[in-house]
């Protein structure tokens, strides 16, 4: 585990999971994705926080991210509001957990981290 900012030397690879929340724009993304992306291990997961999961990506990180996944043929899971099914499946275990559907976590609507598992 490494808190705050992070080098990739730092980083020896083999990484289990990955979270990505950084600078936003497409530019940053693309050399961030290229150079970290690969130092996380076969079947581990990256975390790509603040793109608004949509199958049509309106803003930098989520073309970037998208594209991405595209070329490397993996897809995504989130649990956005964006997509109904998956999202119900979090309001659910809220429930369970004793947490009302309305008390809001956090103030954003829409819940906006996408998951990925590297093959």
């Amino acid at each position: 585990f490494k808190l705050g900012d992070a080098m990739l030397a730092d980083f020896p690879g083999n990484i289990e999971f990955l979270l990505m929340d950084a600078d936003h724009n497409e530019p940053f993304v693309n050399d961030f994705m290229e150079k970290a992306f690969p130092l996380v291990r076969s079947g581990g997961k990256i975390g790509i926080h603040d793109v608004f999961a949509h199958p049509t990506p309106a803003h930098g990180e989520a073309i970037a991210a998208y594209r991405y996944m595209d070329r490397i043929g993996v897809q995504c899971y989130t649990l956005s509001s964006m997509f109904p099914d998956t999202h119900e499946s979090i309001l659910l275990a809220r429930e369970k957990a004793g947490i009302k559907r309305d008390d809001l976590i956090h103030d954003c609507p829409v819940n906006s981290l996408l998951i990925l598992e590297v093959p």
